[in-house]
């Protein structure tokens, strides 16, 4: 409250009547300044205070009895007495005087204050009304306001003050000036829409609704700003709308992201382009296929893909190194260029192979001058690093929409397919997806091609299946069983996928897996059967390899375990295939205690000799011969007679296919001495064979 309004409500007037001084008392305790009134001589000289507030008391720390036996000399200990009596004398002659002092509190604080002083007459007495004002708090805002201006001055973001009306620039920080290029005259002719090419006014009017609304007090949103020069560069825009200014106005700032767009740009490149050649990758590639797939159904044309796979490209890398490797592929990579269209992909799905995608052919034959083009691509040799390397491709292709399927993975899957045909049929070769390219040679492509990684990736589980005595009824043993779950193809059985790891040489490293496997699994399953056995089966491929007879002694000695608690199991082809050698193996095998076994006796080319002439232990009985042993008295006989020439022999026989009670007594009537089927159990995880022996050792 003002001096004028203390004395236009009367306040200050016969201040001796006892209401009115409540009245008075209590509005000058509510004020928040600090009000003195003293008492002034003719020559200026103050008494002492004749009246103080609260806040008075309470900033110079007196109570109020003590402040009024002081005056203005004893709370402004620096103002000397001369100075005091010009100030009554001049006072007088002025409605009202402002200024500054230092005020001295109780405690010898010393408290900065601007006071508004003004003579007043109280029953013919001049006295001098003081209100005082701490500018301590005004001071921190001062220093508080200069910080926050250094602040936005030399802040690296840009920082925009703008109405919201006009949007017309009313302040900018240095950031705006020296990335834009202007001068701050020029800057604040302007408004901050012009700086914003892409934003028009509508569209602004729609993103800072909210703020209008108070829906939200903070907005942010990309946008781009333009320099003087012409140049742009993406910024974010945080906005706020500050209502302290009328009319209302906006505060941005603005951040320059031309890094973070760089950054971005680069990991989508990534993320849709080969880093070695520069063509598409494979998600790319299908999201691409997606749109073609869609502009061929709109008008009526035809989109040809096609999977090229290099001829020979592993010899490359074997004979000159991957760094040779990876220059041809990228030479292969700009020959192809050269002849497609702007409107045509190239990719490379990885290694050594390419897709393409053929858009707006309007007939078959189109396709056919393609394909020429891409092999004549190759009919002349590549020069690497002084070295010329001839390659050729073979070449899949689909066409849609003569393809009967909509997925684009599935159109891809076709035109691979038709590629391994090619390359089946002779390599630098084309085959196009047809209905006669059947889905076994696709698998067996993918057999060959993943069966690679499949070891790696675990995709491979040994199963095993229980060998039950069966006169007894016990468990006694186990035959080993590979599985393959493919993550894509499923279940794939071992008759699919055998012969082909045996012609790609990964039946070696499979074998090694499946033998340690067995192996330790037995050492688990003797800590619940001392006398159990584990059979393993072995491939031709492994039977004819030179160390064969080391890597299995080396597996048993590694493993712990007495050689004769291992059975290898055979095949008639793999003695058929080298006599003398198997006989050899077979002798050595047969000195080291490993036992051997005969599988599928009764099939392919069966022979009684070969019980005499190779050092056999035991016999396994085709499950052929079992299906209807107790219905058919021929096969019974003929099964009664194999089991009694092995016991004469020193065999011992086991049965396979047992899957009825039946088949199960008449074996044991026979005299079969073990056997296996699913009448016992079928094959199962090793967790699970183990869960079974501890609970039960018979069945």
């Amino acid at each position: 409250m003002t001096i004028g309004k203390i004395e236009k409500h009367g306040y200050m007037s016969n201040s001796t009547g006892n209401g009115k001084h409540l009245i008075w008392q209590s509005l000058l305790d509510f004020l928040p300044d600090a009000v003195f009134l003293a008492p002034i001589s003719k020559d200026g000289v103050h008494g002492n205070f004749v009246e103080v507030n609260k806040t008075a008391c309470e900033r110079l720390g007196y109570s109020k009895e003590e402040l009024l036996q002081l005056n203005a000399r004893s709370i402004n200990p620096k103002a000397n007495l001369s100075k005091i009596k010009a100030f009554g004398r001049g006072i007088q002659r002025e409605k009202e005087i402002i200024f500054e002092a230092i005020h001295e509190a109780k405690n010898g604080e010393h408290i900065p204050v601007e006071v508004v002083a003004k003579v007043i007459q109280i029953d013919k007495q001049d006295y001098v009304l003081s209100v005082v004002r701490d500018l301590r708090l005004s001071k921190n805002l001062d220093n508080i306001e200069s910080r926050f201006g250094r602040l936005m001055e030399h802040a690296w973001d840009e920082i925009y003050v703008f109405t919201s009306t006009e949007c017309r620039l009313v302040q900018v920080n240095y950031s705006v000036l020296n990335n834009l290029g202007y001068s701050t005259a020029e800057i604040l002719e302007k408004n901050f829409l012009e700086l914003n090419p892409e934003l028009s006014n509508d569209d602004f009017r729609e993103i800072v609704k909210s703020l209008f609304s108070g829906e939200q007090s903070q907005i942010s949103f990309e946008s781009s700003i333009l320099r003087k020069d012409g140049s742009v560069y993406p910024v974010e825009v945080r906005l706020q709308l500050s209502h302290s200014e009328v009319p209302a106005v906006f505060l941005a700032n603005v951040h320059d992201i031309s890094q973070r767009k760089k950054m971005e740009k680069r990991l989508t490149y990534l993320a849709t382009y080969d880093s070695l050649t520069g063509l598409a990758n494979r998600t790319l590639f299908i999201d691409r296929l997606k749109s073609e797939m869609d502009s061929c159904k709109r008008n009526n044309v035809l989109t040809a893909v096609l999977f090229i796979d290099l001829d020979g490209f592993k010899s490359v890398n074997d004979s000159y190194g991957h760094d040779v490797g990876d220059k041809l592929l990228q030479e292969v990579a700009q020959r192809f260029r050269r002849i497609v269209r702007s409107s045509d992909t190239i990719a490379r799905m990885g290694g050594d192979e390419f897709t393409f995608i053929i858009t707006n052919l309007k007939c078959m034959s189109a396709l056919d001058i393609v394909l020429e083009k891409i092999k004549s691509t190759f009919s002349l040799p590549y020069e690497i690093n002084q070295r010329t390397i001839n390659i050729t491709p073979s070449i899949g292709a689909t066409v849609y929409p003569f393809s009967d399927n909509d997925d684009p993975y599935s159109i891809l899957k076709q035109a691979d397919t038709a590629m391994y045909h090619a390359k089946k049929e002779g390599k630098n070769n084309h085959s196009l997806y047809t209905a006669v390219i059947a889905e076994g040679e696709y698998l067996e492509a993918r057999i060959n091609q993943d069966s690679r990684s499949a070891l790696e990736k675990k995709e491979f589980s040994l199963f095993m299946q229980p060998r039950v005595n069966l006169q007894t009824g016990q468990i006694v043993g186990a035959e080993a069983l590979i599985r393959w779950i493919h993550p894509e193809l499923g279940f794939i059985p071992p008759t699919d996928f055998i012969p082909v790891v045996e012609k790609n040489g990964m039946i070696h490293e499979i074998s090694d897996w499946v033998l340690k496997t067995a192996l330790d699994f037995l050492k688990q399953a003797q800590l619940l059967n001392e006398s159990f056995k584990v059979s393993v089966n072995i491939s031709i491929k492994q039977f004819e390899r030179r160390d064969f007879l080391e890597k299995i002694t080396t597996a048993i000695d590694q493993a712990r375990i007495k050689a004769s608690d291992l059975e290898l199991e055979i095949t008639e082809g793999l003695l058929i295939s080298n006599q003398a050698q198997a006989v050899a193996v077979l002798s050595e095998l047969k000195a080291k205690h490993i036992l051997v076994s005969l599988d599928d006796f009764g099939t392919g080319y069966s022979s009684l000799s070969y019980l005499k002439e190779f050092p056999i232990d035991i016999l396994k009985i085709d499950r052929t011969f079992i299906q209807d042993l107790e219905k058919n008295k021929e096969g019974f006989e003929i099964v009664k007679a194999v089991v009694n020439l092995a016991h004469t022999l020193g065999l011992t026989v086991v049965a396979e296919g047992i899957e009825t009670a039946a088949h199960y007594e008449c074996l044991k009537k026979i005299g079969c001495e073990e056997g296996q089927g699913y009448y016992m159990e079928k094959p199962i995880p090793i967790d699970a064979f183990l869960s079974l022996l501890s609970s039960r050792r018979s069945i």
